[in-house]
Parts: C-alpha cells; sequence; structure tokens
C-alpha cells in the first residue's frame, strides 16, 4: 500500500513536485537463521519465529520506508517536454531505516524525455506520447541483519542503472502506456538486493556479500501495459 502526498508549484513553463512517499508492506513473516545478527524476534521459548528460507536467504517482517522526492518538468513546446527527478530514502530512527528497512540508505536520480504527437496525429481525438527515463539508484549499506560472514555489520547492496522507454495513447480521461523496462543489475547482485524466495544456486558469491551463490530474475527486463483513468471532482456528479 502506498501513501504520498505534496506541492505541485509551477513557473511558466516549470513544473515543480515535491512531496513525501511511503510504501507500506503489511502482515510481513521474518525468515532469518535461528542466532546471530540476523535472527529473528524470539518467542518465550527462545526460538526464532522463523528459519531461514530453503534457499538460504533472509528477510526482515517489516519492510515499510518512507521516501522523499523532489520532481521538475519544462515544457519546451506543445511537442517536447523534459526533466529529472531526485528520491531520497534517509536512515534516522524507526520506521525510516533506508531502503526496505533495510539500514541501506538510497538516493535515486533520473531524467526523462517526452514527445507528444500533434493533435491531429491521430484521427478521433486520439493522442499518443513517446517517451524514455534513464536513472541511478545509489544504495548504501545494510545494517546487521542483512550481514555475512564476510561482512558481519552489513553488505554493501548493489548500486544500478535502470532505464526504461514506451509509447502511450490518450483518449479522454483514459492513458494507455506500454513500456519496457531494463537493468543492469546481475542475477546475483538482484539476490543481495531481493532476497528472493524463488532465487536459485549457480550465480556468483560476489566476494561474500551473497553466500548462498543465489541469482534472481526479479531485475531481468520486462514489458509493462498500464491502464489508467484521470478525472476531477466534477467528473463524479
Amino acid at each position: 500500500m502506498d501513501f504520498y502526498g505534496g506541492i505541485r508549484p509551477t513557473i511558466g513553463k516549470l513544473a515543480l513536485d515535491f512531496g513525501t512517499w511511503y510504501y507500506y508492506y503489511p502482515s510481513g513473516q521474518c525468515f532469518g537463521p535461528a542466532v546471530g545478527p540476523a535472527s529473528c524476534p524470539t518467542l518465550g521459548g527462545g526460538a526464532s519465529v522463523a528459519p531461514a528460507l530453503p534457499n538460504g536467504n533472509t528477510v526482515k517482517q517489516d519492510l515499510s520506508f518512507i521516501e522523499f522526492y523532489g520532481k521538475a518538468t519544462y515544457t519546451v513546446n506543445d511537442n517536447w517536454a523534459f526533466g529529472g527527478q531526485i528520491w531520497g530514502a534517509p536512515v534516522f530512527g524507526k520506521g525510516m531505516a533506508g531502503v526496505l528497512n533495510s539500514g541501506a540508505s538510497g538516493i535515486y536520480y533520473t531524467g526523462n524525455l517526452t514527445y507528444t504527437a500533434p493533435s491531429n496525429f491521430i484521427p478521433h481525438n486520439v493522442g499518443m506520447y513517446v517517451s524514455a527515463d534513464v536513472g541511478y539508484w545509489q544504495l548504501g549499506t545494510t545494517d546487521a541483519f542483512y550481514g555475512t560472514a564476510a561482512f558481519p555489520a552489513g553488505v554493501q547492496l548493489p548500486s544500478y542503472l535502470t532505464w526504461d522507454a514506451g509509447i502511450g495513447f490518450t483518449w479522454k480521461i483514459f492513458t494507455l502506456d506500454l513500456r519496457y523496462y531494463q537493468t543492469n543489475l546481475s542475477a546475483a547482485q538482484c539476490n543481495v538486493f531481493t532476497s528472493a524466495q524463488t532465487a536459485t544456486p549457480g550465480a556468483s558469491t560476489l566476494g561474500g556479500v551473497n553466500p548462498t551463490g543465489n541469482g534472481s530474475n526479479w531485475c531481468g527486463a520486462d514489458f509493462v501495459a498500464k491502464l489508467s483513468v484521470a478525472f476531477g471532482l466534477s467528473a463524479l456528479k
């Protein structure tokens, strides 16, 4: 569940957006070894609430975290617009312990370019645009829960590039966006970042950062089709 809010001031052709986004993951389950820094909260008998996953990965029960963001979009003319964004997940106190509550801070930078076709390019009042984004997520070091024998105090999460490109069609209050996404994360790096329960052995140990040698396909390329509806309160009458 995502909760967000902010303000959107405009200065001529420059549109700004500042706010906060909270990612809430309810009803999670902890998986970790019975003893050591990564142990889950204990029950009355001292036993771990849950063992490690069968593939050896560990993950906290609570993955909720908060991000602050700033966005800027400059509209050159009716057809071209470009912009940039910066997102930050801080580490200070309970509930604000970095990306996915891992103890690792994260700063995400991204730039984008959008071309909107002339209004008469497609008949029947159908609009069209193409756009592309490229970004970099700079990640820090986790807390001891995700520590390994080689790095007991925590592991460095892999920073990575991400990009997407797509085409969209608009009609009245509807928008259909067709988009391809990709990152440069390897399967082993993806396992470190996600602790995926579906990860399988055979990847690199990354010098002790990924001791199980697991690899995950959660970070691979993918195609996403999104249909959205936007309307004001007047449309509810």
